[in-house]
């Protein structure tokens, strides 16, 4: 069995920022990956310890890169899904569930035809979908993987991210990678660089 972890970093719209990132975390065992989360909360500072979940946006520098060079250290495989604002028009940009949607269901059979292989995978991303969307979104993620004569047998989970920490480090990975592009500063996406395989 073989997990992936998913999430989002930036938005879809007009807002401040000019891209929107989609990123998976790809592992065969997802425990050393929530010990990343575990073992930094135990030696962070107070402060944090009031806050549900570790996330990257939330945290100070020192937080970030014990981290990302926990991941960087893990047997895992990244892969993300990048979109430029700039390249998506007006009316496209209205379609923002959709565009949402897609940019995961494509990220995640990228991931799977070329990361997973043939392994059984358990696939879970932060919940952002009402319960009637997640019912569409899987019939969808099921047609694409059966229109890539894919024979992976997956299931999909929507989480709460306070509930996951395997979610939690995915934030940290998305995190580390819109800020490259963002900011023009790769100074924690070199942390994990080693351990990304498309993008």
């Amino acid at each position: 069995m073989k997990y992936i972890f998913l999430d989002e970093s930036g938005d879809i719209g007009f807002g401040s920022s000019e891209y929107f990132v989609v990123t998976a975390v790809c592992t065969d065992n997802p425990k050393p990956l929530y010990n990343c989360i575990k073992r930094t909360r135990q030696k962070i500072k107070k402060e944090y310890k009031k806050y549900s979940e570790l996330k990257f946006s939330e945290s100070d520098k020192n937080v970030r890169t014990k981290i990302l060079k926990c991941i960087g250290n893990k047997n895992v495989a990244i892969t993300y899904f990048i979109l430029e604002k700039d390249d998506v028009n007006y009316n496209e940009l209205q379609k923002r569930d959709y565009i949402k949607d897609f940019s995961f269901t494509v990220l995640i059979i990228e991931t799977i035809n070329k990361v997973i292989g043939n392994s059984p995978v358990t696939i879970i991303i932060d919940k952002y979908l009402p319960k009637k969307s997640i019912e569409e979104f899987n019939s969808v993620l099921n047609d694409f993987n059966d229109n890539f004569n894919s024979k992976v047998k997956f299931t999909v989970q929507h989480v709460d991210s306070r509930e996951n920490r395997g979610v939690q480090i995915a934030d940290f990975v998305v995190g580390a990678i819109h800020m490259k592009y963002r900011d023009n500063n790769s100074s924690f996406y070199e942390l994990i660089s080693s351990r990304i395989m498309i993008n």
